[in-house]
């Protein structure tokens, strides 16, 4: 009996033990789930909530229309023109090769690079699989009544240039979306053009077809805004006109005509030889050296144009005099070089410093040079902010170049050991500068002293259609585009009136006095030219020396001299033929300014009298 009890209890304690155990089994499983019930709901919520909206609810991007670029009188240079893409979710798609040949022959792709586009991207689970953009509408319409599963079209936009290689592409550059390729102006006022995209959310049904009910705009897309460029349609014109048959007569490896207002520092005209077609860039074509723009992507030894800002400046801080006498013959030895004037075998005798600069001598600017020393020379230069990028704001903008051996020491001065460097120097050898720099030093003399910095953006509108007409500043909707304050302008009044007249006089000897070697550059409506030619040298690149045969001509000018409305700036690389500034660079300036002066309606009658009444 004993026996029996003790075996009931041992069944017993076994039973309870194993109540305990399935009781305490039972509380984890309950604790456990009860943990995942938190986590899911409080730890995983969203993440779990979106994965499940996901499988049912999307979204897509509204592009916004990038705003137009514009000429200030409001001619359309850049324009966004609605197109469609296709794109795929590849791990929605049926079948590959089905899908991948009807594409192709509807598309005009090949099956073969198209199929392991579309089967390398299922692979790696990507949705998102763009084939082909720059749709038109009807291709669109096409497309989208093959109903094929996974297939969806996306509303886009693509860049058009109305002018295609006129009215300065080099300013304007382009914009290639598929690859994010920007170029100058518009790379530079992105900003200003891109907008914001917009956003809609929209639930799908069993075969992610969408429902039109469910559909909302998160985000409003928001389109870009205008930008009106400096540049004038009739003075571009006029440019692109006179430069075509200028680079085709002197066959130049590339040309530049540029115009600028002296007061405000627009750009009002930049035409550049040889040109390109942005709209050939945006569909695919390669960028290369012809899109550089020269006025400001380039910098250049620019001979004999520098005399007149290097004179200005010396008189400007007394180290010079007009009246000192130089004896010029037709060549000087300086140290280890032989400076030549232009028309070799050819001297002047004894001449003035004003003299030198009218009849452009080397050697009388090499004797004012090595007088100067190198630190006085660099001084007027730097001074004249040659060698700062001008400050357009464009992303191709280059720093100009000193010379070789122009090194300060410790002290901060240029050490006065090079009698080449100051020769050559003073003649444009040597410092090298980009157009744009040269034309701010000359409009700084020309509107009487005071600093001038470049612009090349007007203003901006709104939106599209925000303006219509010309641009008038107390237009609805247009916001003049403030340039911040750069160290160019904190100089305020770079020269005094009385160095400013003395310079002017000399400019308008160059072209009106019988000696002066701007005689080409004269007027037929008999306005008064200030001007200087120049002929440089051109320096082998990457190496000493310069190359034989060829060179940069140039003439820079503005007018009317005595109360200046338009600089002009004319340059030509490696003419052949004909290479001085003063045969091929001043007959195409007067042709431009004969033509301003006719759209302008300025002539010498209407001057005097508007000069006069003032």
């Amino acid at each position: 009996m004993s026996r029996g009890r003790e075996g009931m209890q041992v069944r017993e304690t076994s039973i309870r033990w194993k109540f305990l155990w399935l009781m305490m089994f039972a509380g984890i499983f309950a604790l456990s789930i009860l943990a995942c019930v938190f986590v899911r709901q409080a730890v995983q919520r969203d993440r779990i909530l979106n994965r499940v909206d996901s499988k049912w609810t999307a979204f897509y991007e509204v592009p916004p229309r990038r705003g137009s670029i514009r000429a200030r009188g409001g001619s359309i240079l850049a324009i966004s023109e609605k197109t469609y893409e296709v794109v795929l979710d590849p791990t929605a798609l049926g079948n590959d090769v089905l899908i991948a040949d009807v594409l192709s022959r509807e598309l005009d792709l090949s099956l073969v690079e198209l199929l392991p586009m579309i089967q390398e991207a299922r692979a790696n689970g990507s949705r998102y699989l763009r084939i082909k953009d720059g749709l038109t509408h009807a291709q669109m319409v096409d497309i989208h009544n093959l109903n094929l599963k996974g297939v969806f079209i996306n509303e886009n936009y693509q860049r058009y240039y109305p002018f295609k290689d006129q009215m300065s592409p080099h300013t304007i550059g382009f914009i290639r979306t598929r690859d994010n390729v920007y170029f100058q102006a518009e790379k530079a006022f992105d900003k200003m053009l891109s907008g914001r995209s917009g956003r809609i959310y929209y639930q799908r049904d069993s075969k992610w077809g969408r429902i039109p009910e469910t559909t909302y705009v998160d985000r409003e897309v928001v389109n870009g805004r205008d930008v009106y460029l400096t540049i004038d349609e009739n003075i571009q014109t006029v440019c692109d006109i006179e430069l075509e048959f200028a680079i085709e007569r002197n066959r130049a490896s590339w040309g530049l005509v540029a115009v600028m207002d002296p007061y405000t520092g627009e750009i009002l005209a930049n035409a550049v030889r040889p040109t390109f077609d942005p709209n050939e860039c945006v569909r695919g074509a390669t960028v290369d050296a012809i899109a550089a723009n020269p006025l400001y992507g380039y910098v250049v030894e620019p001979g004999s144009i520098i005399k007149p800002i290097m004179i200005a400046g010396a008189l400007e801080r007394g180290y010079v005099d007009l009246d000192k006498m130089y004896y010029c013959p037709a060549s000087l030895k300086v140290k280890d070089i032989v400076v030549t004037e232009a028309h070799k075998g050819f001297g002047f005798g004894w001449i003035t410093v004003e003299e030198g600069v009218v009849r452009s001598s080397n050697v009388c600017m090499a004797q004012i040079g090595t007088d100067m020393g190198l630190n006085q020379m660099m001084t007027v230069l730097e001074g004249a902010m040659l060698f700062e990028k001008p400050g357009l704001g464009m992303p191709t903008e280059t720093a100009g170049l000193l010379p070789e051996h122009a090194v300060k020491n410790k002290r901060g001065v240029y050490p006065e050991k090079f009698d080449t460097d100051e020769a050559t120097a003073a003649y444009g050898q040597g410092p090298a500068m980009s157009p744009l720099a040269i034309m701010c030093a000359y409009a700084e003399i020309a509107n009487g002293g005071y600093s001038v910095q470049p612009r090349i953006v007007l203003g901006t509108a709104n939106d599209i259609g925000g303006i219509v007409g010309s641009v008038d500043r107390k237009t609805s909707g247009y916001a003049a585009y403030k340039p911040g304050r750069t160290e160019r302008l904190s100089r305020d009044h770079p020269y005094k009136e009385e160095t400013v007249e003395a310079v002017r006089k000399i400019l308008i000897d160059v072209v009106n006095s019988e000696h002066g070697t701007g005689k080409r550059a004269r007027l037929s409506s008999g306005l008064t030219v200030a001007g200087k030619t120049g002929t440089a040298q051109v320096k082998l690149p990457g190496r000493d020396g310069y190359a034989e045969g060829k060179y940069l001509a140039s003439f820079i000018g503005f007018f009317p001299a005595e109360r200046p409305k338009y600089l002009v700036l004319v340059m030509f690389m490696s003419p052949r033929g004909k290479f001085y500034g003063g045969e091929i660079a001043a007959p195409v300036f007067a042709k431009v300014a004969d033509r301003i002066c006719y759209l302008d309606r300025i002539s010498p009658e209407v001057y005097v009298k508007s000069k006069s009444a003032a």
